[in-house]
């Protein structure tokens, strides 16, 4: 465990050296105590009515295809930007792209045993598809235009792009 947390200490000290030094100051306590915290409660457990009826993880994969998720999303990528702005266009453009593949990324996730229940059901490829799309695509519905707006055009054209991307990448999964 104590590794883990090194690699991923010693990669946000190089991210933030890469892109803003003075920011060290509050990220690497930041992440100290976020490591404390989730060091602390690995010890609470659900009680066992609550654990045993509950699938970890399937509620959140389950909200995730839904639009409101996408639209809360695409809300905080905004939200993001705000601050973003008195960065250079290139810091920008790259924390809207980092920030938008996160989001697709989570928004697109595939759980095969939906998959292939709607496919033994007679769902076709096409219903499948827009089922676990919803998400992503009321994402980019609001992010997109909002980031043409907040910070021009080519922020736009990179949500696009990588929503697009993102959006490919799921549809493979699904029909593989």
């Amino acid at each position: 465990m104590a590794a883990w947390l090194s690699i991923g200490l010693a990669l946000l000290v190089v991210v933030f050296l890469i892109a803003r030094p003075s920011l060290l100051v509050a990220s690497v306590p930041a992440y100290l105590v976020g490591a404390l915290v989730a060091g602390l409660t690995d010890g609470v457990r659900l009680p066992k009515r609550i654990a045993g009826t509950v699938r970890p993880g399937w509620t959140l994969r389950a909200w995730s295809r839904r639009p409101i998720a996408g639209m809360a999303a695409a809300i905080v990528l905004l939200i993001l930007l705000l601050p973003a702005r008195t960065l250079g266009m290139n810091a920008l453009m790259a924390m809207i792209g980092v920030g938008t593949l996160l989001f697709a990324l989570a928004l697109t996730t595939v759980d095969d045993a939906i998959v292939r229940f709607m496919t033994i059901a007679g769902h076709g490829s096409r219903r499948i598809l827009v089922h676990h799309a919803k998400g992503m695509m009321a994402f980019l519905v609001i992010a997109v235009p909002g980031c043409w707006a907040w910070s021009g055009p080519v922020a736009g054209g990179v949500v696009f792009a990588i929503g697009t991307a993102v959006m490919l990448l799921m549809t493979l999964r699904i029909l593989a």
